[in-house]
């Protein structure tokens, strides 16, 4: 039986880290309407952050 060959995460590309970006429409004290980015940063699900899966 072969062993399971660790291989770079295809969801993180082998960072461990993924990219969240959130967009949003907010409205200030004088009540225009603006855009808004904001981004976050978090291991990766689906391999735990360490940036390679086995299979």
């Amino acid at each position: 039986m072969l062993g399971q060959q660790e291989r770079p995460c295809a969801a993180c590309d082998g960072d461990g880290i993924t990219t969240k970006t959130e967009y949003t429409v907010e409205t200030d004290a004088d009540g225009r309407q603006r855009p808004v980015t904001r981004t976050s940063y978090s291991s990766c699900t689906l391999c735990g952050g360490t940036g390679s899966t086995s299979g």
